[in-house]
């Protein structure tokens, strides 16, 4: 069958795909930083949960999963600290992860989140998009 290149250009970006299949429209959008922050605050309550297993794992006597002696070094590290400590440090990581991002654009630039075929797909993809991302926008394709 025969490839076809689509191309579409949007805010200085080009998006391009080249397939066999037929497009008709692409849904892109920004990440949403407030939304990714929230997120990682939220994780907070699995943090907690993941020190248990890990205070859990570093001791052999309660241990119930094998790991390599990195795994185990880790997990002796983590439950030294208290469940709070490690939850916070956690957050932390991923609030700098997302810091880091955002110093390299990241939240600037626009994301393919998907060709369709057909507008009711683009409509439907680009509704459940809309939580998580900003500026969620639908696109008409061009050969």
């Amino acid at each position: 069958m025969k490839k076809t290149t689509y191309r579409v250009e949007f805010k200085g970006q080009t998006f391009k795909r080249t397939t066999e299949r037929t497009y008709t429209h692409l849904v892109v959008g920004r990440k949403n930083i407030e939304a990714d922050i929230a997120g990682a605050k939220a994780q907070r309550a699995t943090y907690l949960k993941n020190h248990a297993f890990h205070c859990q794992e570093a001791c052999e006597a309660t241990r119930k999963y094998q790991h390599t002696p990195e795994q185990i070094a880790d997990m002796v590290a983590d439950a030294a600290m208290s469940a709070d400590a490690y939850a916070d440090r956690e957050v932390a990581d991923d609030l700098a992860r997302i810091e880091a991002a955002r110093a390299l654009g990241s939240y600037d630039r626009y994301c393919d989140l998907g060709w369709a075929g057909r507008l009711d797909l683009a409509q439907k993809n680009a509704a459940t998009r809309k939580a998580f991302w900003m500026d969620v926008t639908i696109l008409a394709v061009s050969q």
